[in-house]
């Protein structure tokens, strides 16, 4: 593009990110923390679903002191339902780091933000842009596909050289005079109208500028890479009573989910059925033996690179005490108490399907972390 394009690409793009944005509460304020907390949760999960989200989170945790001095499992229980749990963790780590080192307040400087747990290049860009006004462009999945689409990158999705591509060109492209808004006008364009599928080119206020919409075929970009097949994982776990208690195991911190209360069992071995492997899985992880019963529910849960099957069990403790043999805690828990404790959406399903429903766990996504 030339410059006077260039010039008239921002300008379009930011009168119509101006006109049409949507109203979304992270928008509302220049406080980085909030923008940090927003722009966390915001990754790999739309807008929408994060919304009540974010509200409960800062009613829960207004500043960096809040959030930093309570429980981990505190945040995770608000977390719940809203996925790749590591982030919840790495935000909790990010403002302790900013009480330890930054006395209370969020480091204005891009290579410092870059330090804060779990703040990628991405994530520093977009606080610093927004909540300063520093002039530096982010670069996520929507600016990726804008700008493939507009400039027609040949490089497949997800590769280096097209990220590399893709970084140069918002750079260029960017407002130094309202970076924060030209940033969010962008990842906007690609939310509302660059959409993956059926694009809205007629909507597009920098149609104009577009070669792949020129050409036809939007859809065509960015270039997908070779397409694998996504491996699917069987599980079977145990519903445990006693004295009308629901016996939780938790997972160790260090692992997917970690933090995570969920019903004692494991992964299906090759050649070894439901019944045994929740028997087998049950002995290693309380140390106890059980009698398997019926079988009372069987789930589905897609996560973000494979699936699960899980097979539920009623079971019996025939010997032995439960004890945090091979996971971090256990809890004995009464039905109504359920809701107290952070949970994998996959348990949240099993629970629903025996007639136990905890309260509230809106998006049916755990993802991974």
């Amino acid at each position: 593009m030339t410059q006077e394009e260039i010039r008239r690409f921002r300008e379009r793009l930011l009168k119509w990110y101006r006109t049409v944005k949507r109203d979304l509460p992270w928008r509302k304020t220049r406080d980085p923390y909030r923008i940090l907390v927003s722009e966390i949760m915001l990754q790999q999960t739309k807008a929408e679903t994060v919304v009540p989200y974010y509200e409960r989170f800062l009613n829960h945790f207004p500043d960096p002191q809040s959030l930093a001095e309570s429980t981990t499992e505190d945040v995770l229980k608000l977390w719940q339902g809203l996925g790749y749990y590591r982030r919840a963790r790495y935000l909790q780590d990010a403002a302790r780091t900013v009480l330890r080192v930054h006395d209370g307040e969020i480091p204005t400087d891009v290579r410092e933000l870059r330090k804060l747990p779990g703040v990628g290049e991405y994530t520093a860009a977009a606080v610093a842009s927004i909540a300063f006004r520093t002039p530096v462009a982010v670069v996520d999945g929507n600016v990726t596909r804008v700008l493939a689409r507009v400039f027609k990158l040949t490089s497949p999705s997800g590769s280096r050289t097209l990220k590399n591509e893709v970084q140069e060109l918002a750079t260029q492209l960017l407002a130094p005079e309202a970076p924060g808004d030209f940033n969010q006008a962008m990842m906007e364009l690609g939310a509302t109208v660059c959409t993956p599928k059926s694009p809205k080119c007629s909507e597009c206020p920098v149609q104009s500028f577009c070669q792949a919409a020129q050409d036809g075929q939007p859809e065509a970009y960015p270039v997908s890479p070779a397409r694998h097949s996504v491996p699917q994982v069987h599980v079977a776990v145990g519903l445990i009573w006693g004295d009308g208690r629901l016996l939780l195991s938790k997972r160790f911190d260090d692992v997917m989910l970690g933090g995570l209360w969920e019903l004692p069992g494991g992964k299906i071995e090759p050649g070894e059925t439901p019944a045994e492997c929740v028997k087998r899985e049950i002995q290693e992880e309380l140390g106890v033996e059980v009698a398997v019963g019926e079988q009372v529910a069987t789930v589905r849960h897609a996560y973000s690179h494979f699936r699960v099957v899980l097979e539920c069990f009623r079971c019996e403790v025939r010997s032995g005490e439960p004890r945090a043999i091979g996971c971090a805690d256990l809890a004995w828990v009464k039905p109504d108490d359920l809701a107290n404790y952070p949970l994998p959406t996959a348990t949240v399903k099993i629970l629903k399907a025996v007639g136990l429903a905890p309260a509230r766990n809106e998006t049916g996504e755990d993802q991974t972390g």
